[in-house]
């Protein structure tokens, strides 16, 4: 009869702990909802999905939720490092967990950073590319698209192109102009600026020689431009009218001003007959002595050498 008695209290006790709860563990609670956004930065393998152009970027993300039982929403935001207009940014939006996502229309050779942000509506999980992404903004070639004439006298000579990378205009990048003489020489940087928006460069430069010109922009360079640069004479005589069978004189001045050979011509009919000849100081002055018997045309020549081209002026010696 007392065995039955401890029986009978056992069983009651397991019954009564099996429906309160008493001297057993409680069942474990839903697991919490957690979320996780890691390795944000560009995704280059990822250049099939958007060409990595200097107008657009791919990135990616890894990404992870547990235990969530509403949506994940997940955006990436784009900032332009050190511009505060762009504080808000660019924004996409309905993303998944592992990214991709492509930006377009942004500026060349600028520096951005990508947030990405996950989200069911009570947490948050959010991360950042590194500081210091940029475009690749690098010219992989630069070509002019004006340039001097041969032959220019004095004055300015205008020296323009566009850069651009992988096809695209390049802006905002650092440009040099180095020249060199045509005959050989070190190349010498003579000025610099930036590509506009557009990739586009513009210098304006007085060359007195014949000269070799190259635009560099990042690592690539235009060919060499050949600029010829001519001699600028000028002349006069000693007298405005001459006298019969008087000898006259012819001064002529060179620039640039060194020791060169000069020519002089007189007009015969349609042809110019060779006068004689005489080399410049090297202040660039030559004086020819003339005899003319009646009104006539002359003409000084400069010929071409590894420094300058050709170059000539006429004057008439009137004769009474």
């Amino acid at each position: 009869m007392k065995m039955k008695r401890i029986f009978l209290v056992a069983a009651l006790t397991s019954l009564l702990a099996s429906t309160v709860g008493i001297g057993t563990a409680s069942a474990d609670p839903a697991a919490s909802c957690t979320i996780s956004i890691a390795n944000v930065r560009l995704a280059d393998a990822l250049a099939n999905i958007q060409p990595k152009t200097t107008s657009s970027l791919v990135f990616s993300w890894t990404g992870s939720e547990t235990g969530c039982a509403n949506p994940i929403d997940v955006r990436a935001e784009l900032r332009q490092v050190g511009d505060p207009s762009s504080v808000e940014g660019l924004k996409n939006s309905g993303l998944d967990l592992n990214g991709p996502t492509v930006f377009d229309g942004l500026n060349a050779g600028h520096a951005y950073i990508l947030e990405v942000t996950a989200t069911d509506g009570t947490i948050s999980a959010s991360a950042l590319s590194a500081p210091a992404t940029t475009l690749r903004g690098v010219a992989d070639s630069v070509a002019f698209t004006t340039g001097s004439k041969a032959g220019i006298r004095r004055g300015f000579v205008q020296i323009a192109g566009v850069a651009k990378d992988s096809g695209y205009a390049i802006a905002a990048r650092p440009v040099e102009l180095w020249i060199a003489p045509m005959s050989g020489g070190i190349s010498k940087k003579a000025a610099s600026s930036s590509t506009d928006f557009a990739g586009a460069f513009n210098f304006w430069i007085r060359l007195t020689s014949n000269s070799r010109v190259i635009v560099k922009v990042d690592g690539a360079s235009t060919p060499a431009r050949l600029i010829t640069v001519a001699y600028y004479v000028t002349a006069r005589s000693t007298a405005a009218v001459a006298k019969t069978k008087k000898s006259a004189v012819i001064t002529a001045s060179v620039s640039p001003a060194r020791r060169v050979l000069a020519n002089l011509y007189r007009a015969n009919g349609k042809k110019w007959t060779l006068v004689t000849k005489a080399y410049t100081t090297a202040k660039g002055v030559v004086k020819f002595s003339v005899r003319p018997t009646k009104t006539t045309t002359y003409r000084i020549v400069v010929p071409s050498d590894s420094r300058n081209s050709t170059a000539a002026t006429s004057l008439a010696v009137r004769v009474r």
